[in-house]
């Protein structure tokens, strides 16, 4: 990270305890599960093994309210479905891993909340800061603060470095396929490709990728306390959003989840009576409407 001529290295590490700690009770990136060499079927198992995370974020996260928790969670599970019924090669067909994807970029994004969240309140990073290094917290284990009898959370170790002013970045960085960067950019074209399409079949997986993309906003909303770097990208991401959500309403219609008078019937005439569709745009239609206070703040937030 950059700011004005002082580059800062920050290290979110979950390993301070062991790799086992990590799968137990932190939710970690697509990469932890898949050796660089691996076939196309274990890529496949990979994926299920980072989906499997989700099923527990109510004590692995203390970072959502509860209808945020099952979002993501039903998101993981309707992904999940779909890995187990489609026969391409999954781990080519990006239109087939959207909602991967877009956990992907809220794994990673989470990191940037770890960080806020570790900071003395009102602390910024920028060259006014005067640290050479910073260790600002040590990876430990502690019950969940809401759910302190369902298990112990895994908050990661936070390393700050001022660099000197010559420095270049190092060749080992991680691979650019693996950057938020990289996979928001790729999020964002799938789901734009999805939605041109025109298939009613694709709306689940869209309605919940914009689920996502939106708790991943926020992310990039709150890192922007710590850090003034990502005011641009988080103006930018909030076009973009609000570009995708137009786009999902102008091609669907009434026939959203966030719709109180939502006709599932007409819906499952289109998908050809599909029950694996039909019950989770149902499953969120429910979330919603049980939420509809939130769910209309939402809407006019995002399409205004």
């Amino acid at each position: 990270m950059r700011t004005g001529p002082i580059h800062w290295k920050i290290a979110v590490d979950y390993t301070g305890l062991g790799r086992e700690k990590v799968f137990e009770s932190a939710i970690v990136d697509l990469p932890w599960f898949v050796n660089g060499d691996s076939v196309a079927e274990e890529r496949d198992t990979a994926h299920v093994k980072f989906l499997n995370q989700f099923e527990t974020i109510q004590v692995r996260w203390n970072d959502y309210e509860q209808i945020t928790e099952d979002i993501i969670s039903s998101a993981a599970n309707y992904q999940k479905s779909l890995l187990q019924v489609e026969s391409r090669d999954l781990w080519e067909a990006d239109e087939d891993i959207l909602v991967l994807l877009a956990l992907r970029c809220l794994v990673i994004s989470h990191d940037l909340s770890q960080i806020g969240a570790n900071l003395p309140y009102g602390r910024v990073i920028d060259e006014d800061l005067d640290y050479k290094h910073w260790q600002v917290v040590e990876a430990e284990l502690h019950p969940h603060p809401r759910r302190p009898l369902s298990g112990q959370m895994l908050c990661p170790s936070i390393e700050l470095w001022q660099m000197s002013e010559d420095y270049e970045l190092p060749n080992d960085r991680k691979e650019h396929t693996n950057t938020l960067r990289f996979l928001l950019r790729k999020t964002f074209q799938t789901a734009q490709k999805l939605l041109l399409r025109g298939r009613p079949e694709d709306w689940p997986t869209l309605f919940y990728t914009l689920c996502l993309l939106m708790i991943v906003y926020g992310t990039f909303d709150l890192a922007s306390n710590f850090t003034r770097v990502l005011h641009r990208t988080s103006r930018e991401f909030r076009k973009a959003l609000k570009s995708l959500i137009r786009l999902f309403l102008y091609c669907c219609g009434d026939l959203h989840p966030l719709n109180n008078a939502f006709d599932i019937r007409s819906y499952a005439l289109m998908v050809g009576g599909n029950t694996l569709l039909i019950e989770h745009y149902m499953e969120m239609n429910s979330i919603w409407v049980e939420c509809r206070m939130f769910s209309n703040l939402l809407v006019r937030c995002l399409t205004s």
